[in-house]
């Protein structure tokens, strides 16, 4: 229920639209547009002379948007599999599933984060001590994941 009352606060060309959800007899489904180029990594593997810088862009003004909030929304789970590509060939950040919105959205949302750390490129201060399994998450460590975000897009063949 929390990726919804983010995500549903969330309209930018970069994140991808929120269409509403449908309850399956128990089940909370959650509707967003279709978009057939997959994710970045799979798109960039059928696609290898796409405009990576353009794409790294995209996902650097989706972070800038949600790190614009007051408090800042801080995504927490940056990688290429969170991150598809429209039908117009850019990149849409996805899955605000452990996104923190403190005091902003989700005023009811504690700070502790249930080991959620999916993310190959986790910030070295997320990992360490007191912070494992704790929202010790902050913009600059998804900027961090966005150094790592960078990286898998340039290399991926």
């Amino acid at each position: 229920a929390s990726e919804v009352t983010v995500w549903s606060h969330l309209c930018h060309p970069n994140i991808l639209p929120f269409n509403g959800v449908l309850q399956q007899e128990k089940i909370l489904c959650i509707v967003s547009p279709y978009l057939k180029y997959g994710n970045v990594r799979g798109y960039l593997s059928n696609n290898p002379g796409a405009d990576r810088t353009l794409l790294a862009l995209d996902v650097a003004q989706a972070l800038e948007f949600l790190h614009g909030w007051e408090p800042p929304i801080v995504h927490t789970d940056v990688k290429g599999y969170n991150i598809l590509v429209s039908d117009s060939e850019r990149a849409c950040l996805i899955d605000f599933g452990f996104a923190t919105a403190k005091d902003t959205i989700l005023p009811h949302v504690t700070s502790t984060m249930e080991s959620t750390r999916s993310a190959p490129w986790t910030a070295p201060e997320i990992l360490e001590g007191d912070n494992v399994g704790h929202s010790a998450y902050t913009a600059e460590s998804d900027m961090y994941a966005f150094g790592g975000v960078c990286y898998e897009v340039r290399v991926i063949k």
